[in-house]
């Protein structure tokens, strides 16, 4: 019964960690599609003069 419990508990972790390591990647495959659109827009909008103060 004890062996069971460690499992059981060895599972709970590893199922934990995968957890946060595939929210991990959703947020960095988020992150990288959103600046690349960010940066797309900017080249689309770019008529050569970025800052004029």
């Amino acid at each position: 019964m004890e062996d069971n419990f460690k499992q059981n508990e060895r599972y709970f972790l590893a199922q934990r960690r995968v957890k946060k390591i595939r929210g991990f990647y959703i947020h960095l495959f988020f992150y990288v599609v959103i600046n690349a659109s960010i940066i797309v827009q900017i080249y689309m909008h770019y008529d050569g003069e970025f800052l004029r103060l």
